[in-house]
């Protein structure tokens, strides 16, 4: 069973550069704000929180993928609401 639990932007670096991370994602929540989850090779998902425990939310999915990129993780999974 997976836990998730939010780490800060040197954490998720430091994840990287371990090898740690297989998967990320960009979710889309209800208020159309974006927030970056990456999960482990232990099974634990990460949520990105830039100020304290809280997920980090960003405006634009264009906000969170350069982020995301710029710790060098090019494979993104993208989670859109249903529109329907």
């Amino acid at each position: 069973m997976s836990t998730t639990h939010a780490v800060s932007i040197a954490e998720l670096k430091a994840l990287i550069d371990a090898g740690s991370i297989l998967n990320t994602y960009i979710i889309e929540n209800d208020a159309k704000r974006y927030h970056v989850m990456c999960s482990s090779v232990t099974g634990q998902e990460h949520l990105l929180a830039l100020n304290g425990e809280q997920p980090s939310d960003f405006d634009t999915l264009d906000d969170a993928a350069r982020l995301v990129q710029s710790q060098g993780l090019t494979r993104i999974y993208l989670h859109m609401l249903d529109k329907g």
